[in-house]
């Protein structure tokens, strides 16, 4: 998915947004991982480095990624 917005955030709220209004079944996806990305400050801010994604895993967030799976 790809969206497009005047600035940075109005293109991550959409995509927000789409994630959300997402509806498969029957497999798992990557959404919980992308909404978690979206939903963390610094990542929002254009504040990550290379290891963002280990990082992200790696905190508090990894239960919020396993329980929408």
């Amino acid at each position: 998915m790809i969206t497009v917005g005047k600035d940075r955030r109005e293109a991550m709220d959409k995509m927000t947004r789409s994630l959300n209004e997402y509806m498969i079944t029957g497999v798992k996806t990557t959404i919980p991982l992308e909404q978690a990305i979206l939903q963390d400050p610094n990542f929002r801010r254009g504040v990550y480095s290379t290891n963002f994604i280990e990082e992200l895993l790696g905190g508090a967030r990894r239960e919020l990624i396993e329980e929408k799976q």
